[in-house]
């Protein structure tokens, strides 16, 4: 058959396909005998559709031609030799079917190289979609007192120091919140929160009042405590609020005002965040990599 292929014949292939001998659902078990593909489409024209998605559309057209000469070929050799002889009517086509299957898996090995391809590329972009926040400055801030006495940057990255090299904290994108609270636990001993010493984990979900308020991670600075709010997306200024909420509860227990400081964690922040922690004390921003 010499049909055009092209994407303006999609028309005319399924049409052909209606002209095979048998029923939509017969020449969707011919197509899985030749190819050994499970093609759905209850219409000629969904079946030609999704042809194309396996082979595309000059793979598809050639696969539409073989199976509706196999199927024209199979109903004249069945009305010469009889229902009863379907196994030796198969043993005939075999050859034909072997031809048709070697040109679709061409068509068809094509069609996934491509998808496979642009799949790894999708891939990369993602992992490049990374935020930049080498344009983020915020001033230092002191804290402590006495011994305790130190200034942190207020914006930096959280970094994870292994044998092989410090590398700044990663997420990943399918993550909650709890995912990120348990592995910032499993490898506390490795996170770098740019404090100059390793902070001291008090526990996780900590209630610091009578009311049902927990932070998310409590550490130990010495006699600094550090309150830490976790986010796995971009924090805004609720997120703040709330953090500045528990230092102030520490502070109400007793603890003076420069001995807490609080940590707002997350891969991004809201420009308001950005403005209010750059002139309040006892406040930091930390960041890790997120894929978006």
């Amino acid at each position: 058959m010499n049909q055009k292929k092209s994407t303006r014949a999609a028309p005319a292939f399924a049409q052909l396909l209606s002209t095979a001998p048998g029923s939509c659902k017969d020449i969707r078990k011919e197509l899985e005998k030749i190819h050994g593909l499970r093609v759905s489409g209850s219409t000629y024209s969904v079946l030609w559709k999704n042809l194309v998605g396996y082979f595309g559309v000059d793979g598809a057209a050639t696969v539409v031609e073989d199976v509706v000469d196999i199927r024209i070929e199979r109903k004249a050799l069945t009305r010469l030799w009889g229902k009863r002889q379907k196994a030796y009517v198969d043993a005939m086509l075999m050859g034909r079917i072997g031809e048709a299957s070697k040109r679709g898996r061409v068509n068809l090995r094509k069609t996934q190289l491509v998808e496979k391809h642009n799949a790894e590329l999708a891939h990369r972009r993602k992992r490049k979609q990374v935020l930049n926040h080498d344009h983020i400055r915020l001033p230092s801030i002191d804290y402590g007192r006495g011994y305790n006495r130190a200034s942190a940057i207020s914006y930096l990255p959280i970094e994870r120091v292994t044998i092989a090299g410090s590398t700044k904290l990663r997420a990943r994108s399918n993550w909650l919140e709890r995912n990120l609270e348990n592995y910032l636990e499993t490898h506390w001993a490795e996170l770098d929160f740019g404090l100059g010493r390793v902070l001291q984990l008090e526990g996780r979900q900590v209630g610091l009042n009578n009311s049902n308020e927990k932070v998310d991670l409590l550490a130990k600075l010495g006699d600094v405590l550090v309150p830490i709010e976790l986010k796995i997306k971009r924090a805004g200024g609720s997120d703040l609020t709330q953090l500045q909420s528990y230092r102030q509860d520490l502070i109400n227990r007793g603890q003076a005002p420069e001995n807490v400081l609080g940590i707002l964690v997350a891969p991004q922040f809201s420009s308001k965040v950005l403005n209010v922690v750059s002139g309040s004390p006892g406040i930091i921003l930390r960041w890790f990599e997120l894929p978006m």
